[in-house]
Formats: structure tokens, C-alpha cells, sequence
């Protein structure tokens, strides 16, 4: 009786294969991201010309300058958090089609970063909603204690997602660190804009401290 042969798939099978994938994968985390965007873009921009005839009431002069910087300073957070996203997703796909991860610190490091670019996204595009209204800004989630406890919460996520990528790859900006590094380009990217958004809310944290100061001034 014939045996059964075992069908193999020869090597350079296996590599276009996934070469195919990882093209695929970059096209299509591409368009998303380019989407994602557009329509933020759209829906905060509909959203400004709705409300722009009913703006916040705010009399004081540290009121009136939180105004104005607020929603600058969580379109900013959303866009560090598109071009993270869009970094950590492009990672995670290589190393799951490749399986050619560095370490198990680096794998957790990058899904770490990915869950606080998606937390960011989300919570600032609503606080900057929230700040925005007239009658959604007085709700006590729209407060400046509510808002500086996302800060600090959101900062924490981000110190250890950079913390976890520092501790297993600890000299990512340093010219030998590439050598045996896969994807280290990408990978020095992620680690900076996180470093980025750790600095960025770190202002907006003194921000609130300097407008609650000021509110005590004024009592």
C-alpha cells in the first residue's frame, strides 16, 4: 500500500507569501488610519459650526485662555494618537504575519502604547466635545478635576508603555542599537512620539494646576 506523501511548500513560497501579507497588511492599516482621520477631521469640524453661535460662557481671564488652547491641545493628543496607532497596528502585524518579534518586553511594549494611543483617541475626542458645548461643559465629567484625573491617568499609561519599550530595548536612539533590531526605525518612531505625548501631557497637567491657582487667586 503507497504511503502518503507530506505536500510541502518550498521556501521562497513561504517567503513571497508573506511578503504578500506584510504589503497587504500596510495598505489596508493605511487606509483605515487615512479614514479614521478624515472623518475626525469632519465630524470636529461640523460639530465647531453647530456650536460656534452658542460658545461657553467664561468670564474669567484664565477661562477665556483655557478656551481658547483647550481644543488645539486635545487635537493635538488625537493626532500623536493617529500616528501611534497607526505605528503599533503596522508592528503588531509584522511580527504576527513574520513572527519575528525581538522579545516578548518589546511585543508587550508596542500593545501596550497601541492601547493608550486607542484610550487617547477616544477620551479626548469626547472631552473635546464636552469642552467645547455650552450645555455638555457643565456636566461634572467636563470639569477641571475630572479632566485632570484623565490626565493623570492617560500620562500613566503612556509612562508605561514607554517604560516597558525603554526596559527591553534601552537604548533605542543610540546608532548600534539597530544592529539585530528588527523594524528599529519604526520602533524609534513609536518610542518618540510616546515620549511626546508623556511631554504633552505633562503641560496639560500644569495647565489645569495653573488655572485651579488662579481660581483661588481670585477668591
Amino acid at each position: 500500500m503507497p504511503r502518503a506523501q507530506a505536500i510541502t511548500t518550498p521556501p521562497g513560497r513561504l517567503n513571497s507569501n508573506a511578503e504578500e501579507a506584510s504589503r497587504t497588511a500596510s495598505i489596508i492599516i493605511t487606509t483605515i488610519i487615512l479614514l479614521v482621520g478624515i472623518i475626525y477631521v469632519g465630524a470636529v469640524a461640523w460639530f465647531y459650526r453647530r456650536i460656534r453661535s452658542y460658545p461657553r460662557p467664561l468670564n474669567k481671564t484664565s477661562g477665556v485662555q483655557l478656551q481658547k488652547f483647550a481644543p488645539a491641545f486635545y487635537a493635538l493628543l488625537t493626532a500623536f494618537s493617529l500616528v501611534e496607532i497607526s505605528l503599533s497596528t503596522w508592528l503588531l502585524s509584522q511580527y504576527h504575519i513574520n513572527m519575528n518579534y525581538p522579545s516578548m518586553g518589546i511585543l508587550t511594549g508596542v500593545r501596550v502604547v497601541l492601547f493608550s494611543a486607542c484610550w487617547t483617541l477616544a477620551t479626548a475626542t469626547g472631552f473635546m466635545f464636552l469642552f467645547l458645548h455650552p450645555t455638555w461643559s457643565k456636566h461634572p465629567i467636563a470639569s477641571v478635576g475630572s479632566q485632570g484625573l484623565w490626565i493623570v491617568m492617560t500620562w500613566g499609561f503612556w509612562v508605561a508603555g514607554t517604560g516597558i519599550l525603554n526596559t527591553n530595548a534601552p537604548a533605542l536612539f543610540q546608532g548600534g542599537t539597530c544592529i539585530g533590531l528588527v523594524y528599529c526605525g519604526q520602533l524609534q518612531t513609536l518610542f518618540a512620539f510616546s515620549i511626546l505625548q508623556i511631554v504633552a501631557f505633562m503641560i496639560g497637567l500644569s495647565a489645569i494646576l495653573w488655572v485651579v491657582w488662579k481660581s483661588t487667586q481670585v477668591l
